[in-house]
């Protein structure tokens, strides 16, 4: 029979979530083996393992490259320990330069990590700015894939601070938002062998993709629509 596949799950190193106030006991379905444990319950053969980096928001870059090196770390151990079970994509900022595509290569060369996670922006930065595009160039030449997924919080988080509408509404936005950039600046025209993993449906884009066209087809005759 096929395998069931979890492409999109989440573990983070276990002194963090020692920490975590939401888990006061630990139980987090981010323990690795808590995962492993939910996924024989239902039935799921294999997965995916990646880190979104939520708690580095607010770090300094130096700050931020320690933790990241952390869980390339713990990742390469767990996919060590649990090979039959799981592989685990690294992590890395697309705008973040040398320091961090040097450890993105370390992950995948000296760990065996398996592919890299971004979070679709980062301080107001998006992967599709000329900062980013040698960590493409590098994903490509490592034949790896890239899976881009929401940051903690994103633009207008200011106008979502009830009823958690920055989980259900500004996280896909910024999705959305980080993918259509990247189609309009020409990425996938640039490198067209780059394998980008869309995490949520790409947010709203599969949505928003008629009214780019239509943008895109009327050209300067559009410019009742807007910049």
């Amino acid at each position: 029979m096929p395998k069931i596949v979890d492409m999109h799950t989440h573990c983070i190193p276990p002194e963090l979530i020692a920490k975590a106030k939401w888990w006061p006991k630990g139980d987090s379905p981010m323990r690795i083996d808590r995962l492993l444990e939910i996924h024989e319950e239902n039935g799921i053969d294999f997965c995916v393992v990646t880190n979104t980096h939520h708690y580095i928001k607010g770090m300094s870059d130096a700050e931020a490259l320690d933790m990241i090196k952390r869980w390339h770390e713990y990742a390469a151990e767990i996919q060590r320990t649990h090979s039959d079970r799981i592989v685990a994509f690294g992590f890395s900022f697309p705008g973040g330069g040398d320091p961090f595509n040097a450890e993105f290569e370390r992950a995948i060369k000296d760990y065996g990590l398996r592919g890299c996670f971004i979070n679709s922006s980062h301080n107001g930065h998006y992967p599709d700015e000329d900062a980013g595009r040698e960590f493409f160039q590098l994903a490509v030449h490592l034949d790896v894939p890239v899976m881009i997924h929401a940051p903690h919080s994103s633009f207008g988080e200011e106008c979502m601070n009830m009823y958690r509408l920055i989980s259900s509404v500004g996280r896909p936005m910024d999705e959305s938002l980080a993918i259509a950039r990247m189609i309009v600046r020409g990425v996938f025209e640039e490198l067209p062998e780059l394998k980008l993993i869309c995490a949520h449906v790409g947010g709203g884009i599969c949505e928003i993709l008629p009214r780019m066209d239509v943008a895109y087809e009327l050209g300067d005759e559009g410019n009742f629509l807007g910049p």
